[in-house]
């Protein structure tokens, strides 16, 4: 479903995941919601809090940028794993960085 099926009245459940601070609009996400009431007990499978989506993340991702204050071990963790599964662009966010011009005054 899409949003012209979302009942209005239920939106503000979602209004934290719909809201994005505009420092991070550069990212071009795309997120998805599933509101597990509206799933078939036959489509919950085993693990209920879990609902598997067959994707290409090949298709799906450009690339995969990791939390500028993720811890080496963490990001190191990540790297492997998406080069594991076929995703080569992992990199670390620079957000944080000083990217400012220096001036001694």
């Amino acid at each position: 479903d899409d949003l012209r099926n979302v009942d209005i009245k239920n939106l503000q459940n979602y209004e934290p995941y719909l809201l994005k601070r505009d420092s991070f609009k550069h990212e071009n996400e795309v997120r998805l919601l599933i509101d597990y009431k509206d799933i078939k007990e036959k489509d919950k499978g085993i693990h209920e809090k879990y609902y598997n989506l067959k994707l290409d993340v090949n298709k799906l991702l450009d690339e995969v940028i990791v939390d500028p204050r993720a811890e080496d071990w963490f990001y190191s963790m990540v790297k492997s794993y998406c080069k594991k599964n076929g995703i080569n662009n992992v990199t670390k966010s620079k957000l944080y960085e000083d990217n400012f011009e220096k001036v001694i005054i």
